[in-house]
């Protein structure tokens, strides 16, 4: 004779559940327990925790140094300085209310190569980001920095062109030249959507630069942020309909071919003058 067994959801592969015994009458005689699944009922701080934003880390740090008024003026001017190296002093970064660097000394000198050592958390990565960005106070401001990311994924790219891809303001160039090709077509049409184009990438950034400045504020400046911050918002969204809409012939005029032309143009003139052509050799040396 087959003796019969008792099939759980464990026993055939499913995960198991907590089981609550609940007392049910059987023909007039005796109780069984009934299996009934318990539900689990969900934390307030749980729920809170799910519609909690992430901030951006570059809102908790904090960047301060000691700088005099000459020194600022002989370093921080992009037409007037000759400074050719980094010294900087009582340097002090912290995250969040934690200090990394407390009152040090930052002096690199042309020519050197340099290792930071330290342990991780110690605050090295936060100190490359605030020298690419130029946050230090009294950092040379014809010292080109590039931060590549030690976690950079592999692709396609060279080691020289990871290199020239953190130059922030050529790449920020680059992007725009890429969204004004459309008018190489000669089309007025064209025209106008590269146009539209141009003007929501500069409505993305203006978006992300004052999210940024109204993470950092409070009282105030912070409501005046905040309302900066909605009026990028606005923009943003209005840039992004007009992207989408479809362009009407009256539209394409000869005076909106002649503006996206002015402002291709002026872009190029930027690119020569950051010296974009040369950045591939310059980065081709500091790699050897």
């Amino acid at each position: 004779a087959l003796t019969p067994s008792l099939v759980t959801p464990l026993s055939l592969g499913y995960p198991s559940e907590e089981l609550e015994a609940e007392p049910t009458e059987e023909n007039g005689a005796g109780t069984k327990a009934k299996a009934k699944p318990r539900t689990k009922k969900k934390n307030k701080n749980d729920a809170k925790a799910e519609t909690r934003t992430e901030v951006p880390l570059e809102s908790l740090v904090e960047v301060k140094a000691r700088v005099s008024r000459f020194h600022r003026e002989a370093v921080e001017d992009e037409i007037s300085s000759a400074v050719a190296e980094v010294d900087v002093h009582d340097l002090c970064i912290s995250v969040a209310g934690r200090d990394l660097l407390k009152d040090a000394h930052l002096k690199l000198c042309p020519g050197q190569r340099y290792g930071f050592v330290g342990r991780n958390g110690s605050g090295k990565s936060t100190l490359f980001r605030s020298m690419a960005s130029g946050r230090i106070p009294g950092y040379p401001a014809n010292c080109v920095t590039l931060l590549v990311d030690q976690e950079d994924v592999g692709d396609e790219r060279t080691a020289v062109e990871t290199v020239v891809s953190a130059h922030k303001e050529l790449q920020e160039l680059l992007e725009e030249e890429i969204s004004l090709a459309l008018v190489h077509s000669g089309s007025a049409v064209d025209a106008v959507k590269a146009l539209r184009k141009h003007e929501h990438l500069l409505a993305k950034r203006s978006l992300f630069k004052a999210a940024m400045y109204e993470s950092k504020l409070s009282g105030l400046r912070g409501k005046a942020a905040r309302e900066a911050l909605l009026e990028a918002e606005a923009q943003e969204k209005k840039a992004a309909e007009a992207l989408e809409a479809e362009v009407q012939a009256e539209e394409g005029t000869a005076a909106v071919q002649a503006k996206v032309v002015e402002i291709l143009a002026d872009i190029r003139d930027r690119l020569r003058i950051l010296g974009a052509d040369s950045m591939k050799g310059q980065a081709e040396v500091i790699l050897k």
